[in-house]
C-alpha cells in the first residue's frame, strides 16, 4: 500500500523543522568548545630552551643538528618554567626517535620504560608524552636529556606547551580524527572490493580485480591509519606501532603486481611471479637485517620506499598502454580510461607531496595529502574494476 502524500508531506514538514532549528541553535551558540578551551589553556614552550652551553636552540624539532647531538650518550636542553604553575599541569609534547628523561633539581621526572625484542628497530618512532608538573616546580628549570636513535634522521620534540593532559589529549584528537576517520573508511572500502569479489566470480570466467584492489587499499590504508599517531595515546607499547608503519608499507607493492597482472596484463607472462618473488627476497634480507641489529628498518626505507615506487612505475607504465590500445578503438567508451589516469595522477602527486614533507619540513602526519589522493585513487580504480565485472 503506497504512502499517501499527505502522510509524506508532514514528515518532510517535521524534518525541515528540525534540520532548520538544530542548525540555528549550532551557529547562533556563542559558548567555547572544548577544542577552543583547550588551545587558550594551552602556554607555548617552544622557545626558551638552551643546550648545555647556553646557547639557544632554535629548532626542537631536529635535534640531530645540534653539535652535542649523538647516538651514543645522552645530551641536555634546559627550559626555565614560569613563574607560576596551576596544579593538574603537564610538560606535553611528541618525541620522535629519541630516547629520553626529563628531571627538576636532579629529581627524575620521566623516564621511557621500553620493551626490547629482535623483532624491533632502535626508534620508538613517535610518541605522546604529557609529564606532570607540581606547582612548587615554578620558576625552576627543567633539563632534559635525550639520545639519538638515528644520525641521519629528523630527530626532536614538537607541539610542546604547558597544559593540562585532558587538554592536550583534546588538541591531539581534534587534529588527528579527520585523518584517522578516513583512514579507516578506506579499509572499509577495500573489505567491501573483497566481499563484492565473490559473487562476481561465480561465473565460468575468473577475474580477482576487485580483490587485488581491495587488499592494495588495506595495505596503504593501514600505513595512513598508522601514522595518524592516535594509537599512541592508548596502546603503552609505542615501540610496535613504528614496526607496524614499516610492516604497512610492506604490504603495498605485491597486491598492485597482482592488480595489473588481472587487469592489464603484463608484456610477458611471468613478470608478475618475478616481480613478486623479487619484492619478497628483499623484504626477507631487510627482515634479517633488522633481527641481526645490522640495520633496523628506519635505516633500509629507501629500499622500503623503492619498492613501492617501482609498483607505482609498472602501474602507470601498464595504464598508459592500456589506455592507448583503448584509443585505437573507437567503439569503446574512454570515461573508465580517463578516470585510472586521474585516480594514478592524483595519488602520485599526493605520493610526491608527503615525501617533500617527510624529509624536507618534519611532517606530523606523513600520510596527509596521501589519503586525498589514495580516496580518488580508490574511488576511479575500483569504478572501473566493478564496469569491467558487470560488463562480464
Amino acid at each position: 500500500m503506497k504512502i499517501s502524500k499527505l502522510s509524506f508531506t508532514v514528515y518532510c514538514i517535521l524534518l525541515a523543522f528540525i534540520v532548520l532549528t538544530s542548525g540555528y541553535l549550532i551557529f547562533s551558540s556563542d559558548k567555547r568548545s572544548p577544542v577552543e578551551i583547550a588551545e587558550r589553556q594551552a602556554i607555548s614552550a617552544e622557545f626558551g630552551w638552551t643546550d648545555e652551553n647556553g646557547n639557544y636552540v632554535k629548532k626542537l624539532t631536529k635535534l640531530n643538528l645540534l653539535e652535542n647531538s649523538s647516538t651514543d650518550k645522552y645530551s641536555s636542553l634546559y627550559y626555565r618554567l614560569p613563574g607560576k604553575l596551576e596544579e593538574g599541569k603537564s610538560l606535553c609534547f611528541r618525541a620522535k626517535h629519541i630516547y629520553l628523561e626529563v628531571y627538576i633539581n636532579g629529581e627524575r621526572l620521566y623516564h621511557q620504560n621500553l620493551p626490547e625484542s629482535k623483532l624491533y628497530t632502535n626508534s620508538i618512532g613517535a610518541n605522546w608524552i604529557q609529564i606532570p608538573l607540581l606547582s612548587e616546580y615554578a620558576g625552576k628549570k627543567l633539563e632534559l636529556r635525550y639520545k639519538l636513535c638515528y644520525k641521519n634522521s629528523s630527530c626532536g620534540i614538537d607541539n610542546i606547551s604547558i597544559n593540562t593532559a585532558k587538554n592536550e589529549v583534546i588538541q591531539i584528537l581534534s587534529r588527528k580524527m579527520s585523518g584517522f576517520v578516513s583512514s579507516i573508511a578506506f579499509i572499509i572500502i577495500g573489505l567491501l572490493f573483497i566481499f563484492f569479489d565473490i559473487p562476481l566470480n561465480r561465473g565460468t570466467q575468473k577475474r580477482h580485480e576487485l580483490l587485488y584492489l581491495g587488499l592494495f587499499s588495506m595495505g596503504i590504508s593501514a600505513y595512513c591509519l598508522v601514522e595518524t599517531q592516535l594509537f599512541q595515546l592508548f596502546i603503552g607499547n609505542e615501540r610496535i606501532m613504528h614496526l607496524l608503519s614499516c610492516y604497512s608499507l610492506m604490504m603495498i607493492p605485491i597486491p598492485v603486481t597482482f592488480y595489473i597482472n588481472e587487469f592489464f596484463g603484463f608484456k610477458f607472462k611471468y613478470t608478475a611471479n618475478l616481480y613478486t618473488c623479487f619484492i619478497a627476497a628483499v623484504y626477507l634480507v631487510l627482515i634479517i637485517l633488522n633481527f641481526t641489529d645490522i640495520a633496523d628498518y628506519h635505516d633500509t626505507m629507501t629500499v622500503l620506499n623503492a619498492g613501492i615506487v617501482s609498483a607505482i612505475v609498472l602501474l602507470i607504465s601498464s595504464t598508459i598502454r592500456y589506455t592507448r590500445a583503448n584509443l585505437k578503438d573507437k567503439s569503446r567508451s574512454m570515461v573508465y580510461p580517463i578516470l585510472r589516469v586521474v585516480g594514478l595522477v592524483a595519488i602520485a602527486i599526493a605520493g610526491l607531496i608527503d615525501v617533500i614533507r617527510f624529509y624536507v619540513f618534519n611532517a606530523q602526519d606523513p600520510a596527509a595529502f596521501l589519503r586525498i589522493g589514495v580516496m580518488i585513487f580508490v574511488i576511479t580504480f575500483g569504478l572501473s574494476a566493478i564496469e569491467r565485472a558487470l560488463n562480464m
